[in-house]
């Protein structure tokens, strides 16, 4: 590449004044010169724009502005695409406002896009990942990742994000806008899992390269105690969520390979049967006994046929011994980010009736 690439850096925010002040200097502090930001304010009505007010208008002394865009609440993923809309950078790179880079993020990121340009047009990142409950690791390792060098082309996206194993997080990643747009942007629809599903049929339009370094800091922290409950910490919104998700990729079909469109059926059998928790779980014997049908019409298991039994003869019990409060194959989060499916078994039958 004879000139440098332009980068748009588009930050979606609600309602995390403190926070967004923090991703927005990690990005002003960058060692790459070539970008501009883009706020956009999910209708925040806390004081997110005061916050912002001092970045606002004028440009740094390496000339990259900062604009805020502001928007009625619709969500993260109408946030991030309406960034993208009004991004001038032929490449993209989206951070989430409670999240931080690391100041070599974008430098190490173009000469990785540079190294692999033809190949790859998406480049993601190694995170340090933490949360309130004491995690502390990475992205990658998580994710089952153990990549050779500091950079490198990973042509197994498709089948690792299919799996839920994913390494991949949306903070970490440069996309060629065009590619991005022909992958088809975030769904505003999907309230949940959005940036796994977005990843997911973008790497079915690129492989992805990789810079296997910490450039990132992820925080999966959950709401502060007495805020306002966010969407996705409510099991049926999750639920919901990822069912949509996986009915849409099963539409893909052929572009799918064959091991990918297996585990998607495998994780529509997991929340179908995650679903019948959820309805024992509140009493709702009829609506568990139809996820359950729907579950065994995706995959048959011998777990997943005793809880059908005991739906069908003894819900009551059924519902005791149903695993409650977490499901096999859902993330817990805004976004898969290397979710693997916990261990659920019961003290009866010591099977996993979530399967």
């Amino acid at each position: 590449m004879s000139k440098k690439p332009f980068v748009s850096i588009v930050i979606p925010t609600f309602n995390r004044a403190d926070q967004v002040r923090a991703a927005l200097k990690s990005v002003l502090a960058q060692t790459y010169p070539e970008f501009e930001v883009i706020v956009v304010d999910d209708g925040s009505t806390d004081a997110t724009e005061s916050a912002l007010q001092p970045f606002l208008g004028a440009k740094s002394n390496r000339g990259n502005q900062v604009r805020y865009i502001f928007q009625s609440n619709q969500g993260q993923s109408a946030a991030r695409n309406k960034g993208a809309e009004a991004a001038r950078g032929e490449w993209i790179a989206f951070l989430d406002s409670d999240d931080v880079w690391f100041p070599e993020k974008l430098e190490l990121q173009v000469k990785a896009i540079e190294r692999f340009a033809g190949k790859s047009w998406a480049c993601i990142t190694d995170a340090r990942w933490v949360d309130d409950g004491g995690t502390d690791t990475t992205a990658f390792q998580r994710g089952g990742r153990c990549y050779e060098g500091t950079m490198g082309l990973d042509h197994d996206a498709l089948e690792s994000l299919a799996r839920i194993r994913d390494p991949f997080c949306v903070s970490t990643l440069l996309v060629h806008a065009s590619v991005a747009k022909e992958a088809g942007w975030f769904e505003p629809d999907v309230k949940f899992a959005e940036d796994h599903d977005f990843l997911l049929r973008l790497s079915l339009a690129t492989p992805f390269c990789y810079v296997n370094k910490l450039l990132c800091r992820i925080d999966q922290s959950s709401s502060p105690e007495g805020s306002q409950c966010r969407p996705w910490d409510r099991v049926e919104v999750r639920l919901r969520g990822w069912q949509a998700i996986q009915e849409k990729w099963l539409k893909l079909d052929s572009k799918l390979s064959a091991s990918a469109r297996k585990t998607v059926i495998h994780n529509l059998r997991c929340v179908h049967s995650a679903w019948a928790n959820w309805y024992l779980e509140h009493g709702r014997y009829d609506d568990a006994r139809n996820a359950l049908r729907a579950a065994v019409g995706y995959e048959i298991t011998a777990g997943l046929l005793i809880k059908w039994a005991l739906a069908q003869v003894a819900p009551g019990f059924a519902r005791k011994i149903a695993p409650k409060g977490h499901h096999a194959g859902i993330p817990s989060g805004p976004s898969s980010r290397g979710q693997s499916r916990p261990e659920l078994a019961t003290a009866v039958t010591k099977i996993e009736l979530a399967q």
